[in-house]
């Protein structure tokens, strides 16, 4: 039985932090920020799609995906580099 990520997902922490967090972070934001993009994506194409489905609508709902890819890839590139730079300042300081 695989255990939900939920139990041992810290917000605003590294996998390797054994502090607690004790102010703002901007880690952790990728899930957050992944499925609001899905959800606002989704229910605007089901209401333009409800009221009037026409060659406009559909052309606006496929940009509507593209767009929430963009986004997706964009906050997990940021995340990557935002991680990068957090190790070589662990690097860095462990070695002084």
């Amino acid at each position: 039985m695989q255990v939900p990520k939920v139990f041992f997902f810290r917000l605003g922490l590294h996998e390797t932090d054994t502090v607690l967090l004790t102010g703002p972070s901007n880690l952790g934001l990728v899930e957050p920020c992944r499925f609001t993009a899905i959800s606002l994506s989704q229910i605007t194409t089901n209401l333009i799609l409800k009221e009037s489905p026409n060659m406009d609508t559909i052309v606006t709902s496929r940009m509507l995906m593209k767009l929430e890819k963009k986004i997706e890839n964009t906050v997990v590139n940021e995340e990557k580099l935002f991680l990068g730079s957090v190790e070589k300042k662990r690097i860095t300081s462990n070695s002084s």
